[in-house]
């Protein structure tokens, strides 16, 4: 099944203090090539307006609302440019803190396919800012959550994807699926080649428990070969000579790579770890969004739902 085929729906994050808006521009780029409608969405408040013994609450509410009219105004000027240029969309405010509760409670109530979000970059020292907001959406947004960096996409572009076929480390088996037919599926919409990467450090701990009792040390780089190979043949997009299986560790393996192909995103899975429940990414694929200089892509299991944030934990 073709899960980008199913993105119809976009929620763009628009932050109201940054004059680049970046992942507005993408949602544009995905919206056209996926035929997909875009919904433009502030989210914030001012620290001054959530409390003041100053002030009455009616004057806070009144200078509250005033502030969400002005972030309204300001996305309804960005959509009027989209529809002149036949891109359906809609917009939205919201005064919430912490930004991601209010951006997760959003994901709840419009169940879109995609989350679109600008996170910051400091290009002098080629690494990537990920503020608390990021990490927690990381961890907990149940779609699909691209986190844009770069100001453009290279043309011819080309994608990658960070599989795991041995499903190490507890990742569900599906994910690994998930991923490469987001990948293929975008890598067609926009017309990139698609490449698929795998990575291992040869560690005892990096084995499957139930692998490890009938592998040699000699046959541990075949078994991962040849699980990868089987993996990517289902993608017929992923030609041969666009898999890597490498020795290494991933954190520098997937950064030198996307580099090296050019890459405009880098698709990623989230795992979930039942004992804390919630979603987070391992320290490996932790390292590796602080450092790569791709946009990513984070995807999930197909089990995940979009859960109100008004409803408890099971």
């Amino acid at each position: 099944m073709n899960h980008v085929a199913r993105i119809r729906k976009i929620l763009v994050i628009v932050d109201p203090g940054e004059e680049v808006q970046l992942a507005v521009d993408r949602g544009e780029q995905l919206a056209r090539a996926l035929g997909a409608s875009l919904e433009l969405f502030t989210c914030g408040y001012m620290s001054s307006l959530e409390t003041d013994h100053f002030l009455e609450e009616e004057r806070l509410e009144k200078a509250r609302l005033a502030c969400m009219r002005e972030w309204a105004t300001r996305l309804e000027s960005r959509a009027a440019s989209l529809r002149e240029r036949d891109v359906e969309v809609v917009t939205d405010v919201a005064w919430k803190r912490p930004l991601h509760d209010g951006i997760l409670h959003k994901v709840a109530a419009s169940q879109p396919d995609l989350v679109i979000k600008q996170t910051a970059y400091h290009s002098p020292l080629k690494r990537a800012l990920f503020t608390n907001t990021d990490w927690q959406l990381i961890r907990e947004c149940p779609v699909p959550l691209l986190l844009v960096k770069l100001a453009t996409w290279k043309e011819p572009g080309a994608i990658i994807a960070a599989v795991d076929p041995l499903h190490t480390r507890d990742k569900p088996a599906d994910l690994d699926h998930r991923i490469l037919e987001t990948m293929s599926s975008l890598a067609e919409a926009m017309s990139w080649t698609p490449w698929a990467l795998h990575c291992w450090t040869g560690d005892a701990f990096d084995v499957d428990p139930e692998e490890s009792e009938r592998l040699s040390l000699e046959g541990y780089d075949t078994a991962h070969r040849e699980r990868l190979r089987e993996l990517v043949q289902k993608y017929p997009a992923v030609t041969a000579d666009h898999v890597i299986a490498a020795r290494g560790r991933v954190e520098d393996e997937l950064c030198d790579k996307a580099a090296d192909v050019g890459a405009n995103i880098t698709v990623m899975g989230a795992v979930s770890r039942s004992v804390i429940r919630q979603w987070i990414l391992g320290n490996t694929a932790e390292k590796v969004l602080d450092r790569i200089g791709t946009d990513v892509l984070v995807v999930k299991p197909d089990d995940t739902r979009i859960r109100d944030r008004g409803e408890e934990e099971e």
